[in-house]
C-alpha cells in the first residue's frame, strides 16, 4: 500500500489515502492508450490519403 495522497486529519480518520498500484496496471494503462492513439492516427491517415486534391477543393465550396 502506498500513502501518496495526504488527507486532513481533522476531517478524516486516516492520515493518507491508501492506494495499491500493481506494476502491471502501471504499464497496462499507458501502453493501451498508446495503442489506441496509434490506431486512430493510422485510420485517420489512411482515410486522408484517399482524398484527392480536387475532391478536397470541391468539399471546401
Amino acid at each position: 500500500n502506498l500513502n501518496l495522497l495526504p488527507l486532513p486529519e481533522d476531517i478524516y480518520f486516516m492520515e493518507a489515502l491508501p492506494m495499491k498500484l500493481p506494476f502491471t496496471e502501471f504499464l497496462l494503462v499507458p501502453v493501451s492508450a498508446l495503442v489506441l492513439v496509434a490506431g486512430a492516427s493510422y485510420l485517420a491517415s489512411r482515410r486522408a490519403v484517399m482524398i484527392t486534391a480536387i475532391n478536397a477543393i470541391q468539399l471546401e465550396k
